[in-house]
Formats: structure tokens, sequence, C-alpha cells
């Protein structure tokens, strides 16, 4: 389930970043693959990234930053630093008070927002610009101390969760789909070695004896006058999102049957439509004439197609529907001069095995890696140190950690007690500057304190120590001002003797004569407080 924030607001763009147009280095000017940096642009795919190219250093783009694509509002985050091909591309950085220690997580939470918010008010005709988005604005999470400030920690958390949730879905989907194991079978085996050879016919895509009939759809729906919001997909000539862009209510008379191509006449973009569906203007409906169209067999003859409307011009009357019919492909055929449809099946599944497997690799690691951070089957976050937070949150929603790995059982190692960064704290109380969070070992307070987590301790004041869990560092074990040992135990009394006693009765506890010794061999440093969830 992802985490739900407490509340939202409306930020500018520009009291959340600084706003910039890009340098230009034009396409002409360089070469792919003559470096390393990211040649970026304001094209849909890979991250808009279209080469990898060397220029001159004064003509960089620092990363770390968001970039819209100031023609197509395409919006990405750009880690390394780049060159941009035109000026009209903005990027966007975090103001500086906001800009320490946000991960990459963090960015497309960002990237996201940006989306939603300007998505809906530019297009090719009405473009964005350094002047129009400083009025812009988005909505982003806001903390629960100042509904000022925005919740980064959220952002994190939030993507995080979503990745969690997509590689479980992945994961289920590739057991479903037969591609957990990316190991090929004989069949597929055979289909790449035999497709270089195959016997190959040409077919015209509709027409008489055509593969498909083409017709028009039983109604085209204005972008600018339908209600989004339903559950039939609306298919437009973007080509993003399988063509969709979005859900709408309509009468369902008007709707186009499923197992089809959907085809956009002046852009070429082609999908395949499991679902029934309503369109827009210019839309063609593609029915397979030869049998009842699966997802595999539409892969094919998309890539088959699009590869044959290469030579088209984007916006002519190559598409129109008279000229369409009449386009050749070329499909391999069997014995009988009929479509191969055992090779294509094959064939396409040994190819999408040798492409996933890839996926396979990351899907694990990211499975690996969620395990070894929970240490047990529970769907929770690692925690999140940040390396510094603006001012006004520490203490107050933030705590320092501490690198000294308190022992819950064994004495630790001696290690200096330096801050590692801050963690968000809730749900424990006022907080202020007596208060810290170390990251505990051992199983001596296990019930309690579980290994691995994350306690807050408040800073001892005056008062006694009897009944208390403390954390008490063992002076014996180093130099009490560079470091020692530190251990966490219950602070109790017993006919004249300290004892640090254990919760976990296999854990042994400590006994001593007297105060006199215990001051000379410990010190207490802090109380436990709670455990951070």
């Amino acid at each position: 389930m992802l985490p739900q924030a407490r509340a939202y607001k409306k930020f500018k763009v520009v009291e959340i970043f600084d706003v910039a147009n890009t340098h230009c280095v034009l396409g002409s000017w360089v070469k792919d693959g003559s470096g390393n940096t990211p040649y970026v642009t304001a094209g849909v795919g890979n991250n808009s990234i279209a080469a990898y190219v060397s220029y001159r250093n004064d003509m960089l783009d620092r990363g770390n930053a968001i970039v819209i694509g100031g023609k197509t509002l395409v919006v990405t985050y750009q880690k390394d630093d780049f060159f941009s091909n035109d000026s009209h591309n903005l990027v966007l950085r975090l103001k500086e008070e906001y800009e320490r220690a946000q991960s990459e997580s963090t960015y497309l939470y960002l990237v996201a927002a940006v989306k939603a918010g300007l998505g809906s008010q530019y297009s090719w005709g009405n473009s964005i610009s350094y002047k129009k988005i400083q009025d812009d604005e988005i909505i982003l999470p806001v903390t629960t101390h100042d509904s000022s400030l925005p919740d980064f920690d959220f952002m994190e958390e939030y993507i995080r969760a979503l990745e969690r949730e997509r590689t479980r879905a992945l994961e289920a989907y590739l057991k479903v789909a037969g591609f957990d194991n990316p190991e090929l079978t004989i069949d597929e085996e055979t289909a790449l070695v035999v497709w270089k050879t195959a016997r190959m016919r040409e077919f015209k895509i509709g027409g008489t004896g055509g593969l498909f009939d083409i017709s028009s759809p039983p109604k085209r729906f204005n972008a600018n006058a339908v209600t989004f919001g339903g559950n039939r997909p609306y298919v437009v000539r973007t080509s993003q999102n399988n063509g969709q862009r979005g859900c709408i209510v309509a009468d369902e008379k008007y709707l186009s049957e499923g197992n089809t191509i959907s085809f956009g006449q002046d852009t070429a973009t082609i999908f395949y439509q499991e679902k029934q569906y309503f369109t827009g203007d210019k839309i063609k409906v593609m029915k397979f004439n030869e049998r009842e169209l699966d997802e595999r067999t539409a892969m094919f003859l998309i890539t088959v197609m699009r590869r044959a409307f290469s030579g088209f011009m984007w916006g002519t009357s190559s598409f129109d529907e008279k000229i369409l019919k009449n386009v050749v492909v070329r499909l391999p055929v069997n014995s009988s001069d009929d479509i191969d449809f055992v090779l294509i099946e094959n064939f396409i599944r040994a190819v999408m095995k040798t492409s996933i497997a890839g996926v396979i690799v990351w899907k694990d690691k990211e499975i690996a890696t969620t395990a070894r951070a929970v240490g047990t089957g529970e769907d929770r976050l690692p925690m999140r140190i940040l390396r510094d937070v603006a001012d006004a949150l520490k203490f107050r929603e933030y705590l320092p950690v501490y690198s000294l790995r308190a022992a819950c059982g064994l004495f630790g190692d001696g290690e200096s007690v330096v801050q590692e960064g801050w963690v968000k704290v809730e749900g424990k109380g006022r907080l202020d500057d007596t208060q810290f969070v170390v990251k505990t070992k051992g199983v001596s307070m296990e019930g309690l304190i579980e290994e691995g987590s994350y306690a807050v301790f408040r800073k001892l004041g005056g008062g006694g120590l009897e009944g208390k869990v403390l954390l008490v560092q063992r002076l014996e074990a180093g130099d009490p001002e560079s470091g020692g040992a530190y251990t966490i135990k219950k602070f109790t009394r017993k006919g004249g003797k300290v004892v640090l006693k254990a919760r976990n009765p296999e854990s042994g506890d400590i006994e001593l004569e007297s105060d006199a010794e215990y001051s000379t061999k410990y010190r207490a440093i802090a109380e436990f407080k709670d455990v951070i969830p």
C-alpha cells in the first residue's frame, strides 16, 4: 500500500526551483559517440538523451536537475551534467535551501508533479517558456510541522514504495507470462536460427485479400468536449501510453472493437488495443482478417508496419486510407504459403526473453536489496538518513543520527561518535536538542528494542537512573573523550549492587559491586525513549 501525505499545497514553480533556459548545442556541432556526456533533446524516449558526445565545457548544463522540453513539454530528470540541443528547453534546479541531500527518487516525484501541474496548460502551438513558467503552480506534499515547507522525505518514501509495488507486479507478470525463466526452449532457439533464412511473402495491409479490414471508428470524439474519469480508453494520435490519453465517459454504442490495432493517420502511431475503446480524430481501426489477434502477433505486425511506413513523411497524405490499404509488408510463410504464425510466435517469445533477461537480473537485485534492508519478510522501507535538512526542521521533525551503533547485548567496537545525518521522527512527542538516534545491534533488549532498530534516546539531565533503559558507555574500552564501547541495558539495584539488566534472558546481565565501581567503569549517556518503526 502506498503511503499517504497528510496535506498538500500549491507552490509556484519558482518558489521551489531556480529556473533558467539551457545552453544550445546544435546537433550539427556534435557527433554521437564522440564523448560520454548526455546530449539532451526534447524527445520522448530514452530520458530525452539522443546521444553521448564531447563538446566545450562552457556549454555544459549542470546535472542533478529537471529538464523541460521547450516545445514538447517532455519532463525528465538529468542526473549528470549534459548538453542541450535547444535554448528553449528549461532547466529546473532545487533552490539552495531544498537541494541538499535530495535523492534521485525525490527528483522523480518532482518530475511527476511538474508533468501533472503543467501538462494541460501547454501544447505544440502554445509552448512553455521562461516567462510563462513564472506564474505556473505545482502541487506538493507539505510537512506536518510547517505547511509552507515541501515534504521531501515523503516524496522519497512514496517513490520507493511505488518501486517496490511495481517490482512485485513485474515479478507476478513475468511469472504469469512465462518469462520468469529467460532460458530459451528448443523451438525458440530454432526460430532465431530459421528466421534468417525463412521464406517471405508480400501482403497488402488492407483492401481485397489484405491483412486487415481498415475502417473508421463509429464516432470521433473531440478531446476538448469529452468527460475524463470513465472506464473506457480514449485513443488519440499520441505516441505515448499506448496511444491512450485517458479514460472517458461516453455512449458505449460508439466503442471500437477490442483486439484490433489503432492507427493515427498523420502521425503513424500504431498500437494494439486489447479492449474496446473510443477514439479521437484521424484514427483508423484495423481488424486482422486472418484470425483473432493476440498481443504477440500484434506486436510483430506493428513492428513490420512501422518499418514499412518509415519512408513516409509526417503530416502528409501518405497515411490516407486509400493509400494505406495498398502498403505492402513482408511476412514469413510456411510450406502451404500461409503466414507462419508458429514461427512468428516462437520468434517473438525468443526476442522477448532475450530482451527481458536484463530486467530479470534487475528485478532479482531489487528484491534481494529490499530483503537485506528489511531483514524480514515485512513490507517496510529501510531507514532514510539525510545528510542535512533545513534548520527549521532540526529537532522539530528530524533528529541527528550518530554512528556509535550502540550494542544491545554486546559492547561495541569503540568507534567514535560521529553524526551521520538526520532522520525523520514522527509520533514520539515533542522533539528537542537533547534527543538523538542510534542504530542498535545485539539482542539483549529483544522484545523492547529489536536488533538493527533505530532508537531514539534523550541525553540525561538530572534525576535518578533506577528502572531506566540506558545507553551506557564502558569507560574501560577506550578514552571517554575519543570514544569507547556502548551497550543498552536497564539500570537496577540489587542488594547494594548495580545491575545493568538485559531483557533477553539468554543475554547476560552486568553486575557491579557498588556505585563506585559503576562510576569507575561506566557512564550513562542517555535514556531510551522509543524505537522508530
